[in-house]
């Protein structure tokens, strides 16, 4: 049996990237076997993007594992994060698998590559990393529309397309919760520019004027953004801006609430509001649609595939506080609505994001990428 060596990130921290590597690799393959090394060195969200003496030294003892064990695999697996620490880190990893000949696969999570390679000033690094994405068996996107990224980089052939699994947990979730009659918005992610947390407060300011509803802010802030630094729809290049919180009797700001607490919250809101700059695919944005609320967000990333507008969910361009605030208002106006768009989004989410049919796709390329000739 072909076994594959996945090196991906686990909790903690409860972030995307972790919660979605857990639930991936949390059951044996059928036809394979894959054996997995936490390359977690963080245990907050927002400590990324420095480098300290504790993560670098976690970091060598995986190395240390990674090294000793890979010859003995028919290929390595690892996320990719599109800065250039983290491609340091990755080219540690996969540039003596590439020269042992092993079958890499790689991936993609988030939906802003293009932008970074093309940034890159000294030529020996792009090459570098030109060469790594071309010896790659299998590179792994999150939507259809993200392999554009890569066109011109490497062959589209070698491109597969991955989804978000959601958590199990929101199986057991009751989307007709009598909660659900307090019309609650909720936001989850870091509370940064990039997540157009600062465009939400904006408007919330406005709604919580004229409107008794409660907006609910689960995420943390960060000492500026480590790894967007662009609007991903036109390239312009985000400013950076302090953290504000929005102080008001109906606004609760929460942190560190994880598993059937998170749940419970998603039973609680009826509309989801994340109108990022840039996105892979949010795990939070899919948390909502599988929890049947009312979503609002833009056509970053993969959203732009998975979003029909005022069918499964409402997409704005990033930015646009006054779409946002004309949106928010209808939906909080208009109960139908809310259901039609929860309803219909809970139905795709089940349809396409199980966690059963993710794992099977995941197995299918893994599959692919071992067949191949190196």
């Amino acid at each position: 049996m072909k076994r594959i060596l996945a090196l991906a990130p686990l909790p903690p921290p409860f972030s995307g990237p972790e919660v979605s590597s857990e639930i991936l690799f949390s059951r044996p393959f059928r036809n394979l076997r894959v054996k997995v090394i936490n390359i977690s060195v963080k245990k907050g969200k927002e400590d990324r993007g420095f480098i300290t003496p504790s993560a670098l030294l976690k970091f060598s003892g995986i190395y240390l594992r990674y090294i000793f064990r890979f010859p003995f695999y028919d290929g390595v697996y690892l996320p990719i994060t599109a800065t250039r620490l983290g491609w340091y880190r990755d080219m540690s990893i996969l540039v003596p698998a590439m020269y042992a000949r092993k079958r890499l696969i790689l991936h993609m999570r988030g939906g802003h590559f293009h932008y970074f390679y093309r940034g890159l000033k000294d030529d020996w690094f792009k090459k570098a990393v030109h060469r790594i994405l071309n010896s790659a068996s299998r590179i792994i996107v999150q939507s259809p529309s993200l392999k554009k990224q890569f066109r011109g980089i490497v062959p589209e052939d070698v491109l597969e397309v991955l989804p978000n699994p959601f958590h199990p947990d929101f199986l057991k979730l009751n989307p007709e919760s009598p909660e659900r009659k307090r019309v609650r918005v909720l936001f989850v992610g870091l509370f940064t520019v990039a997540k157009g947390y600062h465009d939400l407060v904006h408007v919330a300011e406005n709604v919580l004027r004229n409107f008794d509803v409660e907006f609910v802010f689960l995420g943390n802030p960060v000492k500026g953004e480590k790894n967007i630094f662009f609007n991903q729809i036109t390239g312009e290049s985000l400013e950076e801006k302090p953290f504000v919180k929005l102080e008001h009797p109906s606004v609760r700001y929460l942190k560190d609430i994880y598993g059937r607490e998170k749940v419970e919250l998603f039973e609680k809101c009826s509309i989801f509001v994340l109108p990022s700059y840039s996105e892979g695919f949010s795990m939070a944005v899919l948390e909502a649609m599988v929890s049947g609320c009312a979503v609002i967000t833009t056509p970053a990333g993969a959203m732009a595939d998975y979003i029909e507008h005022e069918k499964t969910g409402i997409l704005i361009n990033p930015g646009d506080r006054e779409a946002l605030h004309r949106w928010l208002v209808r939906l909080i106006e208009d109960e139908e609505l809310r259901r039609y768009l929860g309803e219909n989004a809970r139905r795709y989410a089940l349809e396409n994001f199980h966690p059963d049919r993710v794992r099977n796709m995941l197995e299918e390329i893994f599959l692919r990428a071992l067949s191949q000739s190196v």
